[in-house]
C-alpha cells in the first residue's frame, strides 16, 4: 500500500485501429500486482476516469519442454533476469508451475529456472523427476484450452483464475490433489505404486476439481466426488 503509482498525462489515440482519428487526454500508470501477477500500462480518459486502453508490460516466450510422459512439447514461459521459468501469462490470469521440493508447506515452494528456455532431458530427467514438472505445465496449459474452446470455460471459475500447480508435493507421495483450502493442485512424486502423478489425464482430473469447485459445489462424495 505504500507504493503508489505514478500518473503521466499524454494524448493517445483513442483506437488507433479505426481510420477515424479521435484523440484523447489520458493519464497513463504502470501498474504492478503481486496477486495475481500482473504488470501492465494502463491509460485512464482524465475527464471521465474510464479506463481506455491497457497494454501488458509482461513479455512471454516459448521453449520447448521434453516432458516425463509426453514428448517434446512447446511451452509458455517467462524470462526473469537472465533466466525462464514455469509461467504462462498467455492464458487467463496465468498459469504457475513451482516446486515444492518433496515438502508440504507451500512456503517452501521454488521456481523451475531455466537458463535457455530449452528444457531438456539430459537436465530434468534426473534423480528428482523433475521433467515431470514440464508435464504437469503444458498439461494445465492443454486443460485449460480444452474447457476455453471446447466449452467457453475460462479457468477454473470462468474469470480467468490463476491455477497455480505444483510439482514434488510431500515425500513419495502417492497421490494427486485439488487443494479447496489454497485453491491450488499438487502433485507427489509416487512412492511404492505411482511415478510422479503429472500426466495430462492426471492433470485434467485434477483441473476438473477445481472446476466443480467453483463452478457446482457439489459434495465431495460418491458420483460427484
Amino acid at each position: 500500500a505504500s507504493h503508489f503509482p505514478k500518473a503521466e498525462l499524454v494524448i493517445i489515440e483513442k483506437n488507433p485501429r479505426s481510420k477515424k482519428s479521435e484523440l484523447k487526454l489520458v493519464y497513463r500508470f504502470n501498474i504492478t500486482a503481486i496477486q495475481p501477477f500482473s504488470s501492465q500500462k494502463i491509460y485512464i480518459d482524465a475527464n471521465s476516469g474510464i479506463i481506455i486502453y491497457k497494454a501488458s508490460l509482461i513479455k512471454h516466450t516459448e521453449g520447448l519442454a521434453q516432458t516425463r510422459y509426453s514428448g517434446t512439447r512447446t511451452i509458455e514461459t517467462q524470462q526473469t533476469g537472465s533466466q525462464f521459468r514455469l509461467q504462462d501469462n498467455t492464458r487467463g490470469n496465468g498459469i504457475h508451475t513451482l516446486n515444492m521440493n518433496s515438502s508440504n508447506s507451500y512456503s517452501s515452494a521454488t521456481e523451475f529456472l531455466d537458463n535457455d528456455n530449452n528444457w531438456t532431458s539430459a537436465e530434468y530427467d534426473n534423480t528428482n523427476r523433475d521433467n515431470a514438472a514440464l508435464d504437469l505445465h503444458w498439461g494445465v496449459m492443454k486443460t485449460y484450452d480444452y474447457f476455453l474452446n471446447e466449452h467457453g470455460q475460462n479457468s477454473m471459475d470462468n474469470n480467468g483464475f490463476e491455477v497455480r500447480a505444483y510439482a514434488h508435493f510431500g515425500s513419495n507421495f502417492d497421490n494427486a490433489q485439488w487443494d479447496p483450502v489454497e485453491e491450488v493442485i499438487r502433485f507427489g512424486d509416487g512412492g511404492t505404486i505411482f511415478d510422479a502423478l503429472t500426466s495430462i489425464d492426471v492433470v485434467a482430473h485434477e483441473f476438473g476439481h477445481g472446476f466443480d469447485h467453483f463452478e457446482s459445489q457439489l459434495e465431495y462424495s460418491g458420483e460427484s466426488g
